[in-house]
């Protein structure tokens, strides 16, 4: 029973140890989604009719870099079951996708 006992208590500090490290990796990855988050900014399309009631979010990453955008025209195309849409391009002020 002494045995059965030990393997019991190396296999629940083994899982506690586990959820630690997945709960502070998990805390580490949000916070650094929450800074990522805080560079970037709703770009309306120059085209859009007052009619449209849709709303899509996407996330648009240029690079590994922080702070990294681009200068190139980028543009977006929906793929959806019935159609697709045109390509539509997205346009701002200043560089893409950059932190402001």
């Amino acid at each position: 029973t002494t045995k059965k006992l030990e393997d019991g208590h190396v296999k629940l500090t083994l899982s506690c140890t586990l959820l630690f490290i997945y709960l502070v990796t998990l805390t580490i990855l949000v916070k650094l989604d929450i800074v990522r988050g805080s560079s970037s900014s709703v770009i309306y399309l120059e085209d859009n009719y007052v009619r449209d009631k849709q709303g899509y979010l996407v996330r648009i990453v240029t690079g590994s870099q922080p702070n990294a955008g681009t200068t190139a025209k980028v543009n977006i195309k929906l793929y959806g079951k019935q159609r697709d849409s045109p390509a539509r391009l997205l346009s701002a002020q200043r560089p893409l996708f950059a932190s402001k």
